[in-house]
Formats: C-alpha cells, sequence, structure tokens
C-alpha cells in the first residue's frame, strides 16, 4: 500500500527549468560561451556545487570559480529572481491537498538551497503540507545518490514499497530508483530529457493521484 509521495522540486512541482536553462545560457553568453543551448540541459537536476563545476567546463575554465558564483548569484537573486506563484503548475496546490486531506505523507526531497525551497513553500503557502523538507543544505550526497530519497523512507519508518517518487530530470529518477522506490517522471514539453528509468512518464499531477488510486484499490 502507498503511504507515502516524495517529490522533487524544479521541474516537478514548478515549470522551473526552461527558466533556468534560458538564464544560464544568457549568463554563460555574457561570459564569454559559444556553445548551444542544447549544452546547458546538463545542469537539471544537479546541485548548486555540481552546477558551478559544470560552467566552470563549459566556459573552458576561463573563468574563475569565484567570478562564476558572483555573476549568477546577481543574476538569479538580483537581475530576475525566480517567481514561484508565476511558475508553480497549475494542479499542483490542488491535488497536494487532496493527497494531505487523505492523509498521505508528503515529503518535498529537492536539490535547490534551503532558502529556495523555503520561499517556493512560503510564496504558494504550502509550509503546512509537506510533513518532511529536505533541500541541498541537508544532505551529504547529491542525486543520484539516492540519500534524500532513503532519508524521506526512514523519516516516516516506512519500506520502499509504500512510497512513490515524483521526479523530472535523469539524476533525480536515477536517485529515486537506486532508493528502489517507484517513480514517475512528469514529460517535460520543452526540453528532451532523458526519463526511460521512469516506472511510467506522465502529463501532470492528476495522473500521480490516480495513478496511487489504482495501486491502493487493486
Amino acid at each position: 500500500m502507498i503511504k507515502a509521495i516524495f517529490f522533487d522540486l524544479d521541474g516537478t512541482l514548478i515549470d522551473s527549468e526552461s527558466y533556468y536553462i534560458e538564464n544560464t545560457y544568457i549568463l554563460l553568453k555574457k561570459l564569454g560561451f559559444k556553445g548551444s543551448k542544447q549544452e546547458v540541459l546538463s545542469i537539471v537536476g544537479t546541485n548548486m556545487e555540481k552546477t558551478y563545476d559544470i560552467l566552470e567546463k563549459l566556459l573552458e575554465y576561463k573563468i574563475d570559480r569565484e567570478t562564476i558564483i558572483k555573476e549568477n548569484t546577481y543574476h538569479f537573486e538580483c537581475f530576475n529572481p525566480i517567481d514561484y506563484q508565476k511558475l508553480i503548475f497549475k494542479e499542483v496546490i490542488e491535488i497536494l491537498l487532496k493527497l494531505k486531506q487523505e492523509n498521505y505523507k508528503l515529503a518535498l526531497c529537492s536539490l535547490s538551497e534551503r532558502k529556495l525551497v523555503t520561499k517556493f513553500l512560503n510564496e504558494n503557502k504550502l509550509t503546512d503540507v509537506f510533513d518532511f523538507v529536505l533541500s541541498s543544505d541537508d544532505v551529504l550526497e547529491a542525486k543520484p545518490n539516492p540519500e534524500i530519497y532513503l532519508r524521506a523512507l526512514d523519516y516516516f519508518n516506512l519500506k520502499n514499497d509504500e512510497a512513490i517518487v515524483f521526479e523530472d530530470s535523469y539524476i533525480g529518477i536515477l536517485a529515486a530508483k537506486n532508493a528502489n522506490i517507484y517513480t514517475l517522471a512528469r514529460k517535460n514539453k520543452d526540453f528532451e530529457i532523458d526519463q526511460s528509468m521512469a516506472d511510467r512518464v506522465i502529463d501532470n499531477m492528476q495522473e500521480l493521484y490516480e495513478i496511487v488510486w489504482s495501486k491502493n484499490n487493486e
């Protein structure tokens, strides 16, 4: 029986992958990048440390890491900060509240920084919806290491067949599968992302709700 659902954030609850790819591409071009937007897709699903590793490589190590961090911080915090109310997928709040009302345990398992996860929760008035929240600040190993999902299982004292993970990125899906948890992936309509390891690829959270209901009523 499914008792809990563990959610990734970016690209899963919020339509943020296009925002991050487009703005990272703009930043990279400002710093001298000559490559394609497709190359920037490698940052999807990563934490900030890994993102900076990728940006250094894309810039052929011609720009020092400190400068990249400074420019990235200014761009995303001052020049074009993320708007979580604008980017949240339309069905998310309704389905989260429905799952909460039906007593499912809900965990947010994101590799975004804690301040961004908190911003998302506050802006969308979801602070009381999730029973457990993990960010990149709370784990030692980033996805695809399964730590973040194993921590969620341990918190609720559940077996891996009592939870479902909702992800979008290849790295996130791999983390969930490394934890041996049934995994749904939200189909990305803007970019080609390898989601082949997911148990099912779905279009929205209404489908997730129906799958959970079906599994518990077989």
